[in-house]
């Protein structure tokens, strides 16, 4: 078990719920934190080898991953255009870039809850900091990114659309939008460590929220009291300050305020659980 001595006092000190102290707990989880991203190059090694196992013996590699998200956008684009009568020069790019980050969203989110669980055996036998297996897992969803992500200028090109100045904030907003799935996958990886039955729960729940998200549909199509499923619906905000920006659009201050606290709260969430359950986790999975 790769616990050591710091993680065996760790067990000693959370015996009782009344001895449970959150400033020691909270510096030795943010002190996990460090020691995660100090062992970078074991994380990004694992990562990699995950992309590399799932395609192995293939020609193409991991480029098949590059080209079912444009067999899906070209589809999906089509027919919605064709059916509802939508400016394929427009609604394509728009279509393009919401599905792209609604994978890296949904997919980080969803195995997210399987993170600890998945490495059970390496968390009880090798010595490293548990948020390496955290870090592995964000690291292996950017690379997908990446390999769809390509397809957005290919797309903006053929149909003449330059994003402009910006295009920088996109860089931002995505920053923003992989720090909120970040703090939320760690969330829900320690609770789905603990209950097995969380993450079906949420896969189904993330399935269920793509439709009520404006990516098959523009925000501006819903008016009056249906326009509620975008005010609250939080996935928006995170989407929109990295989709606009790249359609040479710039969000509204308040779409930004969202998802910055959208992102600040999911860490301190994050944060908190983890402190209160990190010496567990082993025992768990």
């Amino acid at each position: 078990m790769h616990h050591d001595a710091t993680m065996i006092e760790d067990a000693d000190e959370h015996v009782g719920p009344q001895r449970w102290r959150l400033g020691p707990s909270l510096r030795r989880a943010v002190a996990d934190l460090r020691g995660g991203v100090s062992r970078w190059e074991l994380w990004t090694t694992l990562g990699w080898q995950d992309i590399r196992h799932r395609y192995r013996r293939s020609t193409l590699g991991p480029f098949w991953i590059t080209l079912s998200m444009a067999a899906m956008i070209g589809g999906i684009g089509l027919l919605y255009a064709g059916l509802f009568g939508y400016d394929l020069g427009d609604y394509l790019p728009f279509l393009a870039c919401g599905l792209i980050l609604w994978g890296v969203l949904s997919d980080t989110v969803v195995e997210g809850c399987s993170t600890f669980i998945n490495s059970g055996s390496s968390i009880r036998q090798i010595r490293a900091p548990l948020s390496v297996y955290l870090f592995q897992m964000l690291w292996k969803s950017l690379l997908v990114f990446a390999h769809n992500i390509i397809l957005v200028p290919i797309i903006l090109l053929i149909f003449g659309i330059w994003p402009g100045a910006p295009l920088l904030l996109a860089f931002v907003g995505f920053a923003i939008l992989y720090v909120a799935v970040a703090g939320m996958s760690l969330t829900l990886g320690l609770a789905s460590a603990r209950y097995r039955d969380l993450p079906p729960i949420v896969e189904m729940v993330v399935r269920f929220t793509f439709f009520f998200t404006p990516i098959l549909w523009k925000p501006e199509t819903l008016t009056g009291a249906r326009a509620a499923i975008v005010t609250f619906n939080p996935f928006h905000y995170l989407l929109e300050v990295t989709r606009a920006p790249l359609l040479g659009e710039v969000p509204p201050l308040h779409v930004w305020l969202v998802a910055i606290g959208l992102a600040v709260v999911s860490w301190i969430i994050a944060l908190a659980m983890f402190a209160r359950v990190r010496h567990r986790v082993a025992f768990w999975v």
